[in-house]
């Protein structure tokens, strides 16, 4: 729960067992200003909770890093943020390019603002730019989480070293310490999928699916898996669908459903999906 009272922003926290629904955990924090929520209350909020539902002193103390030293002390830039980061995965990349821009233009420190810009500029085909990012994000790494710092270690050996062995590594150490973590499985089935081991590519796209069935971006790469590698267009198109159903106001979904219909040889069905996606985003260069 949220309030607001004047300048005083108040948050309080309730977490539930959901099998049993017993409440685990109260807690709440408050503040001067909107900014207090990344200065003072998420760090508060976390504290309160680690420890009220049994995680050891000892793992909150190692892990107890002020949140605006791994992310940023800038609401603005963290909302640009987030923007930016879904509408990449979204691959409406014009938009996620200038949300995240914005981001790091409010906070030329902020790291992760920089990776997902290298993610946008790579999707964009962009290189060089991508390049840049990520050297930014690479200078700022030291600002970051320990699973960010891991994930921006892995696109430098990727992208830059081209080292894909190491790049493996990297995620396989990321799944050891991080396994319920849906980015950190969405990577490993992309890895698996460039490496056409495609069988291993979908159990992983499915273990993230699992965490987050609604998840566009993973449901997209396992469709477009289905449709261009294993050749099993149903199935592409049923996840296609499913994204469709789960993002109303995106575009790609409908672009990808189109180009399942295509090669279906459903060319009314594709034309009707290419014309959706245009009168949800007009800009959208579907066809």
């Amino acid at each position: 729960a949220f309030v607001r009272a004047g300048n005083v922003f108040a948050i309080d926290v309730k977490i539930f067992d959901v099998t049993t629904r017993k409440l685990l955990r109260s807690a709440s924090s408050r503040g001067e200003g909107a900014g207090s929520i990344l200065l003072s209350q998420i760090d508060d909020l976390g504290s309160q909770i680690s420890t009220g539902i049994g995680v050891p002193s000892s793992v909150v103390t190692a892990e107890d890093k002020p949140i605006t030293e791994v992310t940023t002390s800038s609401i603005e830039a963290y909302n640009y943020f987030l923007r930016g980061r879904q509408d990449s995965e979204k691959l409406v990349l014009n938009e996620a390019i200038q949300f995240l821009r914005k981001a790091v233009e409010l906070d030329s420190t902020f790291a992760m603002a920089y990776y997902y810009l290298a993610r946008a500029f790579t999707a964009y085909a962009d290189d060089r730019s991508a390049k840049q990012a990520l050297g930014k994000a690479v200078k700022y790494a030291g600002r970051v989480s320990r699973k960010e710092r891991l994930l921006i270690e892995e696109m430098h050996a990727r992208m830059i070293e081209g080292d894909r062995e190491k790049s493996y590594k990297i995620l396989v150490q990321l799944e050891a310490q991080y396994p319920s973590d849906k980015r950190v499985l969405e990577a490993l089935g992309g890895y698996y999928k460039g490496s056409r081991m495609f069988e291993r590519a979908v159990s992983y796209y499915n273990r993230a699916l699992v965490l987050d069935p609604s998840w566009s971006y993973c449901l997209m790469n396992l469709g477009y898996l289905y449709l261009y590698n294993l050749n099993e267009y149903e199935k592409a198109l049923e996840l296609f669908k499913r994204d469709a159903a789960a993002s109303p106001g995106d575009p790609n979904a409908f672009d990808s459903m189109g180009e399942a219909y295509l090669i279906l040889g459903k060319l009314d069905s594709a034309k009707a999906r290419f014309t959706e996606a245009k009168l949800v985003k007009p800009s959208w260069p579907a066809e």
